[in-house]
């Protein structure tokens, strides 16, 4: 979405265009394309949007050679066409997510960010404003993913370290829960009421291949006989 968002941004103002994050990673790239393949290229200290990011305030720079510190002493300055930028941070209260940057390389692109700035600055904070949202609506998907996860897994994570027990058996009957985890049969658990049955299997579905999976306790005791095995099965009409 970033990447796409570049790319709408370069379209638009006919420039150069990069985005970053708050690790300084690149995102966004309208020269040389962003894709899930690509290991992501991180800033250097030298960079605009570096300095965006930590002052978290815009930035206008008329001519990056002589008025940002960053450019002077970055090595490789003599190598750069980037005349002119502008920058924005994606902001959302006092939460900072990156930095979009704006680059003018020939004369005329310049003059054309200078005599408009106020007019790119307004565009890009727009676009800032929907990659936050577009932010906001991926963590809460992400939220709801989860909560739906525990929910069908009747929040049964439960690894075999928040079994405690010190006394040799009980390592040893955590050892071998442990150890049968990894098979694929069925297993009958037996012990007194009030022994942790049930917490053993939890654990065990925890460790299991099928851990993604549902877990449903059932008591079979409470279940009429005739009813056991629609409950356990399903039933046909």
């Amino acid at each position: 979405y970033a990447q796409k968002t570049t790319e709408i941004i370069s379209t638009v103002a006919d420039m150069q265009v990069l985005v970053c994050d708050m690790q300084f990673q690149i995102i966004g790239d309208s020269k040389d394309g962003i894709t899930n393949q690509r290991a992501l290229n991180k800033l250097t200290g030298n960079s605009m949007l570096v300095e965006t990011v930590r002052l978290r305030k815009m930035m206008v720079i008329e001519d990056s050679k002589k008025d940002f510190a960053g450019c002077k002493n970055c090595p490789e300055k003599n190598a750069c066409d980037v005349n002119a930028m502008i920058s924005i941070p994606i902001i959302d209260g006092e939460d900072i997510y990156g930095a979009i940057g704006l680059y003018a390389h020939g004369k005329e692109d310049v003059k054309r960010l200078m005599e408009k700035n106020k007019d790119f600055l307004e565009f890009i904070h727009r676009m800032s404003e929907l990659l936050v949202m577009k932010l906001k609506e991926t963590s809460e998907t992400k939220k709801l993913k989860e909560t739906v996860k525990q929910l069908k897994n009747n929040s049964c994570n439960l690894p075999f370290e928040d079994i405690v027990g010190s006394s040799p058996a009980f390592r040893k009957v955590k050892e071998e829960a442990r150890r049968f985890a990894q098979g694929n049969s069925g297993i009958l658990i037996q012990g007194e009421s009030g022994t942790g049955k049930e917490v053993f299997a939890r654990a065990i579905h925890t460790a299991s291949r099928n851990a993604d999976g549902p877990f449903v306790a059932i008591n079979c005791a409470a279940l009429p006989e005739n009813l056991i095995e629609s409950e356990l099965f399903g039933y046909a009409e």
